[in-house]
This record gives C-alpha cells, sequence and structure tokens, in this order.
C-alpha cells in the first residue's frame, strides 16, 4: 500500500495519462483537417457545378445573362453571387448591376482572375478573401459563367436550401434534358441530392 502513495508513482502515472492522450489529439486533429477538406472539395463541385448551370441557362435563353445571374443569386441560401466573364476581364452580366461593364480586377486579384480565364472550367479556393469560385464555358473563346460563395465559420457553406436543391432548381427553372449536355440527370434524387454526370 505504501507504494502506492509514494509520489514517483503518481507521477508516471499522471505521464503516462498524459503521453497516451497525445496519439489520440494528433489523430482527432488529423480527421478533423480531412473532414473539412473533403467539405471544402465537395462545397467546390458544388459552387462548379452553379457556374454550368448558368451557362446551361444562358444556352438555351441567350440574352437573358444579366435576368439568370440575379434569378440564381435570389435562389442559392445564401445569396452566392454569379457572373459573366468577358475574354478580357470585364463583366458582361453581374448578380450586381452595377458591376456591368467594369473590370473583375476590382474583385479578384490578378493571379485568381488569370486562373479564371485561362480554363474553360475550373474551381479556385480563395483562403484570403473566404470565397470559393467555380467556373465553366464550353470553349476558351466564350465569355466565363462563374459562380462565388462564402465559406463560411462553421467550415461548411450552404449553397441551396433542402427545399431548394440546385437539381430542383435547375429543373424547375430550365427544363434542360441533361443528355442533351452530354450528361444525365437523376430526377429521383432531387431534393436529396445533386447528380450530374457527364
Amino acid at each position: 500500500m505504501s507504494q502506492l502513495r509514494s509520489p514517483i508513482i503518481w507521477r508516471l502515472t499522471i505521464w503516462f495519462l498524459v503521453l497516451s492522450l497525445i496519439p489520440i489529439a494528433i489523430v482527432v486533429m488529423f480527421i478533423q483537417r480531412q473532414v473539412r477538406d473533403n467539405i471544402i472539395t465537395t462545397q467546390l463541385e458544388i459552387i462548379r457545378d452553379h457556374a454550368h448551370i448558368y451557362s446551361a441557362r444562358m444556352e438555351i435563353e441567350p440574352d437573358k445573362e444579366q435576368a439568370f445571374a440575379e434569378d440564381m443569386m435570389n435562389n442559392t441560401a445564401n445569396g452566392d453571387a454569379f457572373f459573366l466573364i468577358a475574354v478580357n476581364g470585364t463583366y458582361l452580366a453581374h448578380s450586381n448591376p452595377e458591376k456591368i461593364g467594369r473590370s473583375a480586377l476590382e474583385d479578384f486579384n490578378f493571379d485568381t482572375l488569370q486562373k479564371l480565364l485561362a480554363r474553360e472550367t475550373t474551381t479556385i479556393l480563395d483562403n484570403e478573401n473566404g470565397l470559393l469560385i467555380g467556373s465553366y464555358r464550353t470553349t476558351l473563346t466564350n465569355p466565363l459563367a462563374v459562380s462565388v460563395g462564402n465559406i463560411e465559420e462553421n467550415g461548411g457553406a450552404q449553397f441551396f436550401g433542402p427545399e431548394t436543391s440546385c437539381c430542383n432548381y435547375f429543373s424547375l427553372t430550365s427544363g434542360v434534358d441533361w443528355r442533351r449536355h452530354g450528361g444525365t440527370f437523376n430526377p429521383q434524387t432531387a431534393g436529396k441530392t445533386c447528380e450530374f454526370r457527364y
């Protein structure tokens, strides 16, 4: 019994407990980072799909770019921004009409704008400004459809609420058959998940 009261045994027991918690803490931090990265990746894909939907709507009904940008902004849960950028970097349409005709350099740094304009489709995580950026166009000579959302403090962003998922929104507003655009749309998952396959 006198051995259990010894200060050395108590110290060793405490050190053992502390050292055994370190690997657990490392695993928890690793898992949190992986979950956050997966959430961000999924959100970037959703943002890119929003830009693709915006582009597809413009193909179906040309000359309504501005109306579509405002309509899609009003129908996203967080009011994501939608706009159309010309190959010279100016806004052709924007969910904030005051920006039409202005340079996109007012909102993006030079490197981000160059990345957007250099590709047909891309996703960019702008940690500096807390933005998720997705873009889509069919060719490099076409204007670029862009969707921008904010990174939420809780590690995630809502892009469409459950009552207006991107599948429901797209099918209700455009009536597009995704097979015509090289993909499939699964109406059985509408309202639950978005299933677009290319």
